[in-house]
């Protein structure tokens, strides 16, 4: 390893991350926020679910290399936010997830993604909607690891 290995690790992770925006989130978010490409799969809440993960992790690493992912918004709205807010009224039951999930469908998968946006994108809203998920027990791992935004008790 040489000492300037590090430095051209993330000259490749800031080319990356500066076309993700243009490559996956405009690719692959709808303007109204659905993932079209998960949506057709048999675990769609699932898939969907990991997808935004993946994003959310981009969006992450993005920060660290001050590209700002959580904030990029296509020309026609796409974004990470509208993808995660077009999976919100089916946590909260305002909507019934109608696309094939041939697993359980378990709206607390959400919620550490919910945890992550309240924090990055300083959105209340978000982490209010994670203590009414029925499921939530204050024991889960992702609690510990991301501090909540606002006192919600």
């Amino acid at each position: 390893m040489t000492p300037t290995t590090p430095r051209c690790c993330a000259r490749c992770g800031e080319t990356a991350l500066s076309e993700f925006s243009a490559k996956r989130v405009a690719k692959q978010i709808e303007p109204d926020g659905r993932q079209p490409h998960e949506l057709e799969r048999t675990q769609s809440w699932n898939y969907s679910i990991f997808n935004l993960e993946a994003f959310i992790s981009a969006a992450n690493i993005g920060e660290k290399l001050g590209i700002d992912l959580w904030k990029f918004e296509s020309p026609d709205n796409r974004s990470i936010r509208k993808a995660l807010d077009w999976l919100l009224p089916f946590v909260t039951g305002e909507k019934k997830w109608n696309y094939k999930q041939i697993s359980v469908f378990e709206p607390t998968k959400l919620a550490p993604l919910l945890r992550q946006a309240a924090l990055r994108l300083n959105e209340p809203a978000y982490e209010k909607t994670i203590y009414k998920l029925t499921k939530i027990t204050g024991d889960e791992r992702w609690l510990l690891l991301l501090p909540e935004l606002i006192d919600t008790k």
